[in-house]
């Protein structure tokens, strides 16, 4: 697995702004005009071949005339497009490897929509979160990393960065980094070469680890360790109340740019109407949102961080239907809020890191029904229905154990005979 480094840049001046602006720009206008051109092809295949099981019987090369790959993509674009120069030449100051790679990312998006992993590929528009792409020949310091065509950054992090001899001494080198712009900030990712695996040792743990992922508590590990739940403390209630007043403030400041508009033009039709009110709210709850993300994101990798040190020889969790518990009004808010699938990318990464190995266990294995002592299939507290939630003491009705739900269905986990792995070690 690559490995990837993120930390917040410093912009030096504005000529590098404006550059990183303008590349930012370039790759959001090739990702659309990629999509609308598949778009395009789709529509045709809807249009001659309504009936999609009867497409799918057609012969390959047939059902590949209504899909274009991202290297014939640019092909039409550098032998068509550009040599008819029906597009503005300031496409042309990006980076080549920038413009390459938007149409790689507009592919992926919709192999994975094709698969049935995503929704439809949306249109990036002006305030979706920028994200350029470098590659070539790029140096990195303690303090500050060089990009091709911009020169030198500082970076906000010293030392997190692998330099250019700690590169060397170890054989990887940068594959390529990405510049993002997150709430008027600055960030980049530099990626590497795969890196070795860390031996570990099992003197903790020897039997393993189970985890049950929850709302009241983050995570509930079979030793009875608790993770709390991030978005039940009172900071993160702060911080929540200040997004909700800016979103609150930018309606009402829109609201009334709409009415001045249409008092002073009554027989206009209002635009993109803005104002320094609106920037500044804006901004303000572009800074808040992106706070939000950051406490959730940092609660999962601490957590995962202090599992990971416990040093088991595997690890056990459930794989849970999100989009199906998402469907329920009542537990949607907090699911979204807890990451779910941020914490399962993430523990995946750090147990192939470290050689731990990670089982997942299916959608409908009942670890919060049996007994972890006797194995019992407890029918007596649990019927299927939203009332099972309630439920926090597990009785079992055959030997008398009594403990917490959570914990029983950690300790079933870590016990789970059938399971699929993960990350298997070396």
């Amino acid at each position: 697995m690559t490995r990837s480094y993120k930390t917040k840049l410093h912009v030096a001046n504005d000529a590098q702004n404006d550059f990183l602006v303008l590349c930012m720009a370039v790759k959001r206008k090739l990702y659309n005009l990629y999509r609308s051109v598949q778009f395009g092809l789709l529509e045709t295949r809807k249009r001659l071949y309504p009936d999609y099981d009867a497409f799918k019987e057609l012969p390959k090369e047939t059902r590949n005339q209504f899909y274009i790959s991202a290297a014939e993509f640019e092909k039409v674009f550098n032998h068509v497009i550009r040599v008819s120069g029906s597009y503005p030449a300031w496409w042309d100051q990006a980076p080549q490897k920038t413009r390459k790679q938007a149409f790689r990312d507009a592919e992926r998006a919709f192999q994975n929509y094709f698969k049935g992993l995503t929704k439809e590929p949306r249109f990036k528009g002006y305030h979706a979160r920028q994200v350029t792409y470098f590659s070539g020949s790029i140096r990195v310091q303690r303090d500050r990393i060089r990009l091709p065509l911009i020169g030198w950054l500082r970076l906000s992090e010293f030392g997190y960065l692998p330099t250019d001899d700690r590169l060397q001494k170890t054989g990887y080198h940068i594959t390529g980094c990405w510049v993002s712009r997150w709430a008027n900030d600055y960030w980049v990712v530099a990626t590497d070469e795969p890196a070795p695996t860390r031996p570990v040792s099992y003197a903790d743990t020897k039997l393993g680890l189970g985890i049950d992922l929850g709302i009241k508590d983050m995570a509930i590990l079979n030793t009875g360790k608790k993770f709390i739940n991030i978005a039940k403390t009172p900071y993160y209630y702060h911080v929540e109340k200040m997004k909700k007043r800016w979103q609150a403030r930018l309606a009402r400041r829109k609201i009334a740019a709409e009415k001045s508009f249409a008092k002073n033009h009554p027989h206009q039709k209002a635009g993109y109407l803005t104002s320094r009110g609106i920037e500044e709210a804006r901004y303000y709850l572009a800074r808040w949102s992106a706070k939000l993300a950051k406490i959730n994101k940092e609660t999962v990798r601490q957590a995962i961080a202090q599992i990971v040190q416990l040093k088991p020889p595997h690890i056990t969790v459930e794989k849970l239907n999100i989009k199906g518990m998402k469907a329920n009004p009542k537990l949607a808010p907090s699911l979204q809020k807890l990451g779910l699938a941020y914490f399962k990318t993430w523990l995946t990464w750090q147990c192939q890191k470290h050689g731990i190995e990670l089982r997942e266990v299916g959608t409908w294995y009942p670890s919060t029904k049996l007994c972890s002592t006797c194995g019992t299939y407890n029918r007596a507290q649990f019927h299927g229905t939203m009332a099972d939630l309630a439920v926090r003491q597990f009785i079992c009705p055959h030997c008398g154990l009594s403990i917490d739900r959570d914990v029983n269905a950690a300790i079933n986990l870590q016990q789970a005979t059938d399971y699929t792995v993960l990350t298997a070690t070396e």
